[in-house]
C-alpha cells in the first residue's frame, strides 16, 4: 500500500498532511476520504466511509495511507447518531497542523474547494493511489432538515470529477476552513452536509481533555 500522491495544486497554505486516504487493513482496500480536524489526535470522515454494513459497527482495522509501512491507526472516537459524520481517534498522528472549521457563508463568496481519493483515477495493482484536489466556483443550499438532535444544512455543487471515493473529504472555503464533508459524489455532481454539528462534540472532548 503506496502513500497518496498530491496533485501540484495543493493548496499552498494547507498542510499536505492534513488528509488522507482512509483504508481498510484487514482487505488492503481504500474506503475514501478524511482530514484532521482541530487537534491532531482527531480525524473527520463520512460515517458511511468506515462502517461495517454487516455488523452496523465502525471497522475494527482502519489506517490511514500516510508514513507507510508503519501506517497510523484510527479507532472510533464519535459516531453521530443521525448525520453521515464520524470522528476517528489517531495513535500515531501525522499532520502538525490540523484543519480547522469556518462557514461558507462567511468565506465562501470566493468559492469553495474540496479533495478526495479518486479510484477512477488509481491503480489498485500497482499501488498508485491519486487525490484530487477541485475548484468549487458556486453551490446551491438544500432546504434545511430538521433532525432529532437538530438541523442538517446540506451544500450541493457542480463538479466533473466526484466520484464515490471523495466521501469523507473536507470541502474549504478559499482562504478559511472546513465548511463541509463530502457525504455523496456521482457524475457531475457531489454533496455535502455542514461541519457544524460536529462541533460540539469536539469541543465537549477539547474541554475536557
Amino acid at each position: 500500500m503506496a502513500t497518496q500522491p498530491f496533485p501540484l495544486d495543493f493548496p499552498a497554505d494547507i498542510d499536505r498532511t492534513a488528509a488522507s486516504i482512509v483504508v481498510d487493513q484487514a482487505s488492503g482496500h481504500p474506503l475514501g476520504t478524511g482530514f484532521y480536524f482541530l487537534r491532531p489526535k482527531y480525524f473527520v470522515t463520512a460515517k458511511h466511509v468506515v462502517m461495517d454494513r454487516t455488523t452496523g459497527c465502525v471497522r475494527d482495522q482502519l489506517v490511514l495511507m500516510q508514513r507507510g509501512p508503519d501506517y497510523p491507526r484510527v479507532v472510533e472516537c464519535f459516531v453521530h447518531p443521525t448525520l453521515d459524520l464520524a470522528v476517528l481517534e489517531i495513535d500515531r498522528p501525522v499532520c502538525e497542523i490540523p484543519l480547522y472549521p469556518s462557514h461558507q457563508r462567511l468565506a465562501g463568496h470566493r468559492g469553495l474547494r474540496y479533495w478526495g481519493y479518486a479510484p477512477t483515477r488509481s491503480n489498485t495493482e500497482t499501488q498508485e493511489y491519486q487525490v484530487l484536489v477541485v475548484d468549487v466556483p458556486s453551490y446551491s443550499l438544500e432546504p434545511l432538515r430538521e433532525r432529532d438532535d437538530g438541523c442538517e444544512q446540506v451544500l450541493r455543487f457542480d463538479t466533473d470529477f466526484a466520484e464515490t471515493g471523495h466521501s469523507g473529504g473536507p470541502v474549504l472555503a478559499v482562504g478559511g476552513g472546513v465548511c463541509a464533508v463530502i457525504i455523496e459524489g456521482h457524475s457531475g455532481w457531489a454533496r455535502a452536509t455542514e461541519i457544524q454539528p460536529l462541533m460540539s462534540f469536539v469541543e465537549l472532548r477539547l474541554e475536557s481533555g
